[in-house]
């Protein structure tokens, strides 16, 4: 009876060990898959808002940044249609706001500026040689730089993820292409890519519930059986000592 309980137990263990290995291997893995999708999700909006980017000064006219020199450099009526071009160009590729910019002294001013949905609605027409106030260290900083600068920051539109990609006019004049994209268009993707890793690995997870029943099954009826055999081989006890009473009366009761 003691191997026959040595056993089961010999058994139950590796498989208690063999199923918390399954589920921690399962979430493992739910976790390496989303965070995978993260980074591949974030790579390619980062390469869609550099593209972006790079499209913006065909938005304008060839010399315009050459001649964006003051606030007086450029008319009303062109800048009004630098406007016009940039909303419908950042509306076809479906980013919040794409604009150009440039750096005098220690001030950073936008040059062209797209409408947001709020401004088109309410009929605001962004100003020529607007200045970006407060502007923080990495837009500063990108204008120094020969590649793109990705910043994340929160503003009164929300959450936003941005390309500054530099460019440099047909004179030779340093400026920046702007381009931002609101989060949550970058959350609703990365929810979408958390659920698939969840339901992945819930589906694995559901698939060992069968084996877990069956395991449990197998383990009840090998301790029915061994209840049996126990309760078999008492009876058989019980019935050899009754015998053996039996003879020592029957030897008494001779003598």
């Amino acid at each position: 009876m003691g191997c026959i309980m040595k056993s089961c137990f010999s058994l139950f263990k590796p498989c208690c060990v063999f199923m918390a290995l399954y589920v921690s291997v399962i979430v493992a893995y739910g976790f390496y898959s989303y965070n995978s999708n993260k980074k591949e999700t974030l790579r390619n909006i980062d390469e869609t808002l550099s593209l972006v980017a790079t499209g913006v000064k065909r938005s304008l006219a060839a010399d315009f940044n050459d001649r964006a020199k003051s606030k007086d450099a450029i008319s009303d009526d062109e800048s009004h249609l630098n406007t016009l071009a940039l909303t419908d160009y950042a509306k076809k590729t479906s980013v919040l706001r794409v604009y150009t910019m440039v750096k005098s002294g220690d001030t950073i001013f936008y040059t062209s500026l797209s409408q947001v949905s709020e401004e088109i609605k309410n009929k605001l027409i962004p100003p020529f040689y607007l200045s970006y106030n407060e502007a923080p260290k990495e837009v500063y900083e990108a204008f120094d730089k020969l590649n793109a600068t990705y910043i994340s920051e929160t503003t009164k539109w929300g959450s936003l993820r941005k390309v500054l990609l530099p460019e440099i006019s047909p004179n030779g004049k340093r400026y920046l292409s702007g381009v931002e994209l609101c989060t949550k268009q970058i959350d609703a993707k990365l929810k979408k890519h958390l659920w698939a890793s969840i339901g992945i690995s819930s589906l694995f997870i559901l698939l060992v519930i069968p084996f877990v029943f069956l395991f449990k099954k197998t383990e009840k009826e090998r301790i029915e059986e061994f209840e049996s055999l126990k309760d078999l081989l008492h009876q058989r006890s019980m019935d050899r000592t009754t015998r053996i009473e039996r003879k020592i009366n029957e030897y008494i009761d001779k003598k």
